[in-house]
C-alpha cells in the first residue's frame, strides 16, 4: 500500500541517519502488521539487523529464528543464520541450538560463502570441548557428502588438527598434505604447514619434519607459529647430533615466543645440551 511505502521510506531514512531505535520500531511494526506483504521478508531482515545494532539480543534471536523458519530460501538467509549463530554463541544460550544451525547449514549449503565461518564456529566449539573424534567423523562425512564444497580446506585442516591431537600422525600428515596441495592459498595453509611438520616429528620422520619446518621458516619469515617451527627444528637437530644448530634454533624460538610452554621447553633442552657438551659456565649463565 501507499502507506506502507511511505513508512518503508521513512524507516530507510532513519537507518541511513543512524536513528536505529526509530528504524527498529518502524520495521518491527511493518513486519508484524503485514505478514503476507511481498516485502515481509525485507521487513523481517531489517528488524533483525536493527535489533542487533541496538544490542537487543533476545529480540534479534526471536526474529532471526522466525526468518529462518519462514524464508528458508530467502535472500538474507545466510547473513541472518551467521549473525544468529554469533549472537547465540556470545550469549548464555545452550550451544546445542547454534551448533545444530551450523551443522544443518554445512549439510545443505556447500557453496555458500558463509559456510567457511560456520565451519570455524562448529569445529572451534568441538575443539574447545576435546571432541576430536566427532570432528574427524563429521569432516569425513562432509567430504563424502559434498563435491568440492567451498569449505573443503577447513575440513582437511580441522580433521588434521584432530588427528594430530589424538596421535593419528600418519592420518594428520595426509590431511595437511591434502590441504596444502589442493588449497595452497587457504587461510589455513600457514598453520597447516607447521602442523604437518609437527605431525612428521611426532611420527619420528625427522628428515621430512626438518624439510617441512625449514620450508615454513622460509615461506613465513614473520609467521604466527615461527616460534614453534624453530622449537621443533631445535628438537630435530638435537636428535641429529647437530648441537650448535639445535642451540641456535632453541634460542630463536625463545627470543620470539610468547608461549610459556615454548620458553620452558627451549630452556630445558638448551640446558641439557650445555650439560652434554660439558659447557658448564654457559649452562650456569643460561639458567640465571
Amino acid at each position: 500500500t501507499l502507506r506502507n511505502e511511505l513508512l518503508v521510506r521513512r524507516a530507510r531514512n532513519y537507518t541511513k541517519t543512524a536513528r536505529r531505535y526509530e528504524a527498529f520500531w518502524m520495521f518491527f511494526d511493518l513486519m508484524t502488521e503485514n505478514p503476507k506483504d511481498k516485502q515481509t521478508e525485507f521487513f523481517t531482515y531489517a528488524t533483525f539487523s536493527n535489533a542487533l545494532q541496538l544490542n537487543k539480543a533476545e529480540t534479534a534471536i526471536t526474529v532471526g529464528r522466525a526468518y529462518r523458519s519462514q524464508f528458508p530460501q530467502g535472500d538474507y538467509y545466510s547473513d541472518i543464520s551467521m549473525a544468529l549463530v554469533s549472537t547465540l554463541q556470545a550469549g548464555d544460550a545452550d550451544s546445542a541450538e547454534y551448533m545444530q544451525i551450523a551443522k544443518d547449514f554445512l549439510d545443505g549449503r556447500p557453496l555458500d560463502t558463509a559456510s567457511s565461518n560456520m565451519l570455524a564456529v562448529w569445529a572451534g566449539h568441538k575443539m574447545e570441548n576435546g571432541l576430536f573424534a566427532d570432528i574427524i567423523q563429521q569432516c569425513n562425512s562432509w567430504l563424502n557428502l559434498h563435491q568440492n564444497p567451498i569449505f573443503e580446506d577447513g575440513l582437511f585442516y580441522w580433521r588434521g588438527i584432530s588427528e594430530l591431537q589424538t596421535s593419528k600422525f600418519a592420518d594428520a600428515i595426509q590431511s595437511f598434505d591434502s590441504l596444502l596441495k589442493q588449497y595452497p592459498t587457504s587461510l589455513y595453509a600457514e598453520d597447516g604447514l607447521l602442523r604437518k611438520g609437527a605431525a612428521q616429528f611426532y611420527a619420528q620422520d625427522f628428515e621430512s619434519a626438518r624439510e617441512t619446518l625449514y620450508s615454513y621458516t622460509k615461506k613465513y619469515p614473520r609467521g604466527n607459529a615461527l616460534d614453534q617451527a624453530y622449537y621443533f627444528l631445535g628438537e630435530v637437530e638435537n636428535l641429529a647430533g647437530d648441537y650448535e644448530l639445535a642451540l641456535k634454533h632453541f634460542k630463536q624460538a625463545d627470543d620470539i615466543t610468547a608461549l610459556q610452554d615454548i620458553h620452558d621447553g627451549a630452556a630445558f633442552s638448551m640446558g641439557k645440551i650445555y650439560e652434554l657438551l660439558q659447557r658448564y659456565q654457559e649452562m650456569a649463565t643460561h639458567f640465571k
